[in-house]
């Protein structure tokens, strides 16, 4: 990694950028961050360009405090898992505006020709926030433009048991994907999941190795062919607005209320 922070160590106000990094034809890199140990924290910290954004996925990342982290990560975004403590991840937002609307210090490897093929190339590679295994997440005002997984909980001994206020997945193959959970579950209040492009599955899957519990209330969901594929765990789905396609059912049980 680029940065790594020990235990309570945290970085703010600071912009990564990796010079020789052409978004319009990426290869790998290490992570940007990376978190050592348990209350690691970032604030107000941009990742312009990453391969890989910020890590604290690796190590223990108990009573982690992550606020407005923003950049335009390629292939992995945020992840965070092995957080046996409260967590909160407020105000991300990732766009691939930030790999081209630069600073006039900084290189610019990149045109506006270039920007779809950020964009598609985020759509089909980008992990952009990933959850594993978290006793107790708080996720506030997220929102990410352009990703094949937007927002994905999966198993990493363990999934996490969170609480989701106010996200946005906006044009994602895979708006939000379930694929572990907590005992306590995830709660999902005013979440906005888009899928749209050429690699776009669903706004919301869950997989059939789902065996978790997963409540969303005031969703809303528009563009793209499916508004969701449900195979495995307890899905609630209440008061939701759909412009997508439709809600294929083929496995779990799912308890749908006040759907137009």
């Amino acid at each position: 990694p680029f940065l790594e922070l020990e235990s309570e160590a945290g970085l703010r106000g600071i912009t990564v950028w990796h010079p020789e990094q052409d978004v319009a034809a990426p290869v790998p890199y290490p992570w940007s961050v990376r978190a050592l140990g348990p209350r690691c924290w970032l604030q107000d910290v941009t990742l312009g360009n990453s391969w890989q954004g910020a890590d604290f996925w690796t190590h223990p990342s108990d009573g982690h405090v992550i606020r407005y982290l923003a950049g335009a990560c390629l292939r992995r975004g945020l992840w965070v898992s092995k957080s046996d403590a409260a967590g909160w991840v407020e105000d991300v937002q990732f766009n691939p505006h930030y790999a081209h609307r630069l600073h006039a210090s900084l290189p610019r490897p990149a045109t506006k020709a270039d920007f779809g093929k950020v964009i598609d190339f985020q759509r089909e590679h980008l992990d952009a926030m990933v959850f594993g295994r978290c006793a107790e997440e708080h996720i506030f005002a997220t929102f990410l433009y352009a990703a094949y997984d937007g927002l994905a909980f999966r198993d990493d001994g363990g999934g996490a048991n969170a609480r989701v206020l106010i996200h946005g997945t906006d044009t994602a193959s895979r708006a939000l994907v379930l694929e572990a959970a907590g005992e306590r579950g995830l709660l999902f209040i005013n979440a906005q999941l888009v899928p749209l492009g050429n690699w776009v599955q669903s706004a919301i899957l869950a997989e059939p190795g789902f065996n978790g519990k997963a409540r969303l209330f005031n969703s809303q969901v528009w563009a793209g062919p499916s508004t969701a594929v449900l195979r495995g765990g307890a899905v609630l789905l209440q008061q939701m607005n759909t412009l997508s396609g439709p809600i294929e059912i083929g496995g779990g049980s799912v308890d749908m209320q006040n759907i137009t």
